[in-house]
């Protein structure tokens, strides 16, 4: 397995980390507004709402018992997947954004978790947690599902795990103690798996919590939330709330991207690869929240208010 070098410290912004935030933060118009899933409470469970960024309407697309996480949507636009545990056990369901059909995928005794299409394959892919560990599956029909022949031992206890737009790389999160690292760490690690090569890397390992990571459009860096400390040192802060910070692969660059009061989580790069989407507590108000930047400033604007952090989001296309 190939160990990258180690990048503990958030660094000052060089030139190429500029162009990066000039690219979060433009404001080209875009050719089409997406739809945007995400997983709430609003009633005692978690559920799976369609949020149109066009009209600004809101609609529930599931109900019934158990709670859902992880919605992505198929490549089409036409299905919402999702994990749902209403059999006492986490399996991967689909539901039409039209009608709300719902169609569960897989029946195992095992947890399935953070489906996502992909270009690879035309099926689904998603987490299945065996007693060997985890293991990555791919359903081709509906209850029709053949595990990938890769190595998923490194894994460990995922607690997040996200594809890129093409399904190439899978971004992940584990419990730091379940790798082996450089920094001894109880918190969590940035991870990602290369399906066209097959091998894993380690990204982000630090004392910090690092969580939620997403792709830019071209795989080339991502957003994730963190708890790191002031000037975003490596090292979780306690007192210190989850911001938004870049990571650019190539040069190993950590840039903050946020620095407000309240939590930032759950970050998702728009399809115009300038604007973000995230959970945010802005002025004391919870809820969906997109960053765009005018004149070199950013700007939030609130798109769905929620009283508690969501269970995932996702965006069309």
């Amino acid at each position: 397995m190939n160990k990258p070098d180690h990048h503990s410290n958030a660094r000052p912004i060089t030139a190429a980390a500029m162009t990066l935030i000039l690219l979060l933060g433009g404001c080209a118009a875009r050719e089409h507004d997406p739809r945007l899933t995400y997983v709430a409470d609003r009633g005692g469970s978690d559920q799976v709402y369609l949020h149109d960024l066009t009209t600004g309407q809101t609609h529930q697309l599931t109900s019934g018992a158990g709670d859902k996480a992880d919605p992505a949507f198929s490549r089409d636009g036409e299905w919402v997947f999702y994990s749902g545990d209403a059999d006492g056990d986490w399996d991967i369901y689909r539901v039409n954004v039209e009608d709300g059909e719902v169609e569960k995928l897989t029946w195992n005794l095992t947890n399935e978790r953070f489906p996502a299409a992909t270009t690879w394959d035309d099926g689904v892919v998603y987490l299945s947690e065996n007693d060997g560990g985890p293991t990555l599956w791919v359903i081709n029909e509906p209850g029709d599902s053949e595990p990938l022949e890769i190595n998923l031992e490194l894994f460990g206890d995922f607690t997040y795990a996200r594809w890129d737009r093409r399904g190439n790389w899978l971004a992940y999160t584990v419990e730091a103690d379940d790798y082996p690292s450089p920094v001894p760490s109880a918190a969590g690690n940035i991870w990602r798996y290369n399906h066209g090569a097959m091998f894993f890397e380690g990204l982000i390992e630090d004392f910090a919590d690092n969580r939620h990571p997403c792709w830019s459009n071209d795989a080339r860096w991502l957003v994730f939330s963190s708890n790191r400390g002031p000037d975003g040192a490596d090292f979780a802060d306690d007192d210190a709330d989850y911001d938004l910070f870049l990571f650019e692969l190539d040069q190993g660059e950590i840039v903050r991207l946020t620095d407000d009061p309240g939590d930032e989580l759950w970050p998702i790069v728009e399809h115009d690869n300038e604007s973000l989407i995230f959970y945010g507590e802005l002025d004391g108000v919870g809820g969906l929240y997109r960053r765009s930047t005018t004149s070199g400033r950013p700007r939030y604007e609130l798109l769905v208010p929620l009283e508690e952090p969501p269970r995932g989001v996702s965006l069309h296309p």
